[in-house]
C-alpha cells in the first residue's frame, strides 16, 4: 500500500488557468531579499567619533582655513559624510499578490497527501521519510508542508537534515522559492492552505 496519494489543490478558478506574471514573481522575490538583509553596515558620523569638541585654532590670523572641529568629515580621522546607517528595509507585498502567488504555486507544483495517521512523533517521522523516498522518483526535490511551526509534525521533523519545511499557517512569498519541488502535506496542512487561498 502506498504511503502517499496525489492531490490537486482546487481553487475558485480552474487550476490550469492560474498564471502569474514574471514581473509579479520578481517583485515578490526582490521584496523577500531586501527584507531578509541584515543591514549591519554602519559608518560613524560626527557624533560617534571620539575627540575633543574644542575649536582646534582661532578663526582668523593663522593663514589656515577656518575649522570648528577635529571630527569634521573633511579631516583625516574624522567622520564619514552621509555615511550608511542601520535602516531595516521593509518592502511590502500586497495581500492580493501574496494570495495569487500562493494559488499559482500550489496549482503548478505536484502535491501529495500522507495516507494514514500516526500515533507519536517517531511514527510520524518514519512515515514521512518513507513517503519522501517514494515521491523523489517523480520530483527533483520534496518540501514538507506542516500545519505550523509549533505543531506535533514540525517537532518530529525539525532535526531531519536536507529537509525543507514550510508552514501552512504562515506560508509566505519566501516559500515560493521551492518551485519545482513536490509538496507533501502532513496533518491538516492541506486544509489550512485551501482556507488561505479561498479567503
Amino acid at each position: 500500500m502506498s504511503l502517499v496519494e496525489k492531490v490537486a489543490i482546487c481553487t475558485e478558478d480552474d487550476s490550469s488557468s492560474v498564471s502569474v506574471a514574471v514581473e509579479t514573481i520578481k517583485q515578490a522575490f526582490c521584496a523577500v531579499g531586501q527584507n531578509n538583509r541584515m543591514k549591519s553596515v554602519f559608518r560613524k558620523g560626527r557624533a560617534y567619533i571620539s575627540g575633543s569638541g574644542a575649536k582646534p585654532y582661532k578663526q582668523k590670523g593663522t593663514g589656515r582655513s577656518r575649522c570648528g572641529s577635529t571630527r569634521s568629515s573633511i579631516r583625516v580621522g574624522g567622520a564619514a559624510a552621509h555615511g550608511a546607517r542601520r535602516v531595516k528595509p521593509s518592502l511590502k507585498v500586497n495581500r492580493k499578490v501574496r494570495r495569487h502567488l500562493t494559488q499559482w504555486f500550489f496549482s503548478v507544483t505536484p502535491c501529495y497527501r500522507l495516507v494514514g495517521g500516526y500515533v507519536e512523533k517517531k511514527d510520524c517521522r518514519d512515515k514521512v521519510l518513507k513517503a519522501i523516498e517514494s515521491i523523489k522518483e517523480d520530483c527533483s526535490g520534496v518540501v514538507v508542508c506542516v500545519p505550523c511551526f509549533t505543531s506535533h509534525e514540525y517537532l518530529a521533523l525539525r532535526n531531519v537534515s536536507d529537509l525543507a519545511l514550510i508552514s501552512a499557517k504562515s506560508f509566505g512569498v519566501a516559500d515560493v522559492r521551492h518551485f519545482g519541488s513536490g509538496v507533501l502535506f502532513v496533518g491538516n496542512a492541506e486544509t489550512q492552505i485551501l482556507e488561505r487561498i479561498v479567503s
